[in-house]
């Protein structure tokens, strides 16, 4: 008799902590994965860990638009939260899978969409009225370790780039191709067209350090402002060829 109603009581309490699981707020749970002064955020969560939506998904001060997620339950038992999201808005749609590992490390999978470059310009310091475009993302996997990239492999394209001020010039398009090896981070940039040709090359390693470097050089019947623009990246030859080079650490 004490084993069935031991069992009963195991059963009682197992079920009202699965009721608890179930019913939690979002919120309850995003303030413990989301430290409050991180630089990613979730705006208004409503629903449940499991399942629901937010007013905005914010990271590094940009607002990227609204986001829904849904969890996957079978990764629960390995000790990591596992998501489809979707995030939406006026100029965003990207969907892709978030894996939440001990530890604290953040995994991006099968990201793909696209968004407004204004709303990336305020991670480089720059007001979103500055520039225009479109930004492609195929993105197979993004592994963030305490904010900092330790793993990306996939595509960025900008497409129909141009410069809003202090006058409004169009810029191109470009690509770059990213993948992951023993050293760190890898990236090679190209232009797709446009007034602006660009071969470059990136290199970020274990610890965040990052080496950009390559060539700028305007094409036949590009704005003489623009030419005089690409003067202040780096150093011209006699050919009008710039040459760039830049270094410091990356960190979201």
């Amino acid at each position: 008799m004490k084993r069935r109603i031991a069992l009963l009581a195991g059963a009682g309490l197992f079920f009202y902590l699965l009721f608890l699981a179930l019913t939690l707020p979002a919120s309850a749970i995003f303030r413990w994965v989301l430290p409050a002064n991180g630089n990613i955020a979730i705006v208004a969560p409503q629903g449940t860990p499991w399942s629901g939506e937010a007013r905005a998904l914010v990271v590094d001060g940009a607002a990227l638009g609204r986001v829904s997620w849904s969890i996957h339950f079978w990764p629960l038992f390995l000790g990591r939260l596992d998501y489809d999201l979707h995030v939406h808005g006026t100029a965003t749609d990207l969907t892709g899978e978030a894996v939440i590992k001990p530890g604290g490390a953040i995994a991006l999978q099968n990201v793909d969409g696209q968004l407004d470059l204004a709303t990336l310009l305020p991670w480089f310091g720059l007001p979103a009225a500055s520039a225009g475009g479109r930004v492609q993302l195929a993105i197979d996997r993004l592994i963030l370790d305490h904010n900092r990239p330790t793993a990306l492999d996939g595509r960025i394209t900008l497409d129909h780039v141009q410069a809003l001020w202090p006058q409004p010039m169009p810029l191109g398009g470009y690509v770059a191709i990213f993948t992951t090896g023993d050293k760190g981070i890898r990236a090679s940039a190209r232009d797709t067209g446009g007034p602006i040709r660009l071969n470059g090359n990136l290199s970020v390693d274990g610890s965040g350090r990052y080496q950009a470097s390559g060539t700028l050089a305007a094409r036949t019947g590009a704005d003489a402002n623009l030419k005089q623009a690409l003067r202040f990246l780096g150093t011209t030859d006699t050919a009008g060829t710039t040459h760039f080079r830049y270094s410091g650490s990356l960190k979201l």
